[in-house]
């Protein structure tokens, strides 16, 4: 029977079908919907929309029925209070068989009433009852991430205390035991502060829409060190005196404000790091030319770990894989 993993972003979703053997992919459909557009309208009917539409084609290209889709398991922000079917997050530290235990399986009209697991998101401390801002920097929350670490790590099969890096719209720390449970996990808004720079600021008209075209180091490093003389906002404005300047180029400057930002993901994870006692591996995922900028800013934090850059296709198969994997425990504990 064949099952149809959906990957619910914030701004693109990923349809992936398994028909044949298992645990192998089939075909794969890309949207240009996620739950921004929800945020946006105010509705999910848009997206709903998008998916059904995605199921329907990824059903009908493939030469199959919709009754031949025995489930379907759903991840990411498409569980949260703006998506279509709220799952409350799992506390870590936790593993498969915590989000499979808390998984819903629910029939969706939208979704041809095939039955749909909707996979939790996990949150690294209980919020109930906390009243304390000071102590906010303590909590963390993801959705998606948690299945796209175990994705990864099944695929990789580390030795050891690590972290996954998961560079996107948000860049996800997420710090992960010897046996592959998820301990926690911390947060920046890296993706989407290079986004609304380029897209809403005076900044526009000195970068391109696709910012970063290759990584270049030396560019990287100038906006690393010059946030770090003179600030973020100070820096920012370096890339539109550069662009008048007339002497580097757009994806130059880009790199320049990457550095920028990205020096404040450096300085949050080095506190991170800080309160770890070990520390054996890092993996970084996502996709380029992100990874290349992440691997090369945690050599700047000189940790004594194997820092392993994950190929395309690991770091696009691993929500997939992680999925697959919550399934398993899921009909594990119905037996």
């Amino acid at each position: 029977m064949a099952k149809i993993i959906i990957d619910c972003g914030t701004t693109n979703s990923r349809l992936r079908l398994s028909a044949g053997e298992e645990g192998q992919l089939t075909d794969v459909l890309k949207i240009e919907a996620g739950i921004r557009n929800t945020a946006m309208d105010g509705n999910t009917d848009r997206l709903k929309s998008y998916l059904q539409e995605g199921i329907r084609s990824l059903v009908e290209r493939n030469g199959l029925e919709r009754s031949d889709v025995d489930y379907m398991a759903a991840s990411g922000m498409i569980t949260s209070n703006i998506g279509l079917f709220e799952v409350p997050h799992v506390t870590g530290p936790a593993g498969v068989k915590d989000l499979a235990a808390q998984a819903k399986m629910v029939r969706l009209e939208e979704f041809f009433h095939i039955p749909c697991l909707f996979i939790p998101g996990m949150k690294s401390i209980s919020l109930e009852g906390t009243a304390e801002s000071s102590s906010i920097d303590e909590y963390d929350v993801m959705r998606g991430e948690e299945v796209e670490s175990i994705g990864l790590w099944n695929q990789q099969r580390p030795h050891g205390e690590g972290l996954m890096v998961l560079p996107g719209s948000h860049t996800k720390f997420v710090f992960v035991e010897e046996d592959g449970t998820l301990k926690k996990s911390y947060t920046t808004l890296a993706g989407e502060l290079l986004k609304a720079v380029q897209s809403e600021t005076i900044l526009s008209g000195s970068l391109k829409e696709e910012l970063i075209e290759s990584f270049i180091s030396r560019y990287f490093d100038e906006g690393f060190t010059s946030c770090e003389k003179v600030g973020v906002t100070r820096a920012l404005f370096h890339v539109r005196l550069l662009d008048l300047q007339g002497k580097v180029n757009a994806n130059e400057r880009a790199n320049y404000m990457a550095g920028v930002l990205f020096h404040e993901d450096w300085k949050a994870l080095k506190l991170a790091l800080s309160k770890l006692d070990r520390l054996d591996w890092v993996m970084v995922g996502g996709s380029s030319p992100l990874r290349e900028l992440f691997v090369y800013l945690l050599q700047k934090l000189e940790q004594d770990c194997e820092i392993r850059e994950l190929d395309e296709k690991s770091s696009d198969m691993a929500a997939f894989h992680g999925a697959l994997e919550v399934i398993k425990a899921y009909e594990e504990e119905q037996k």
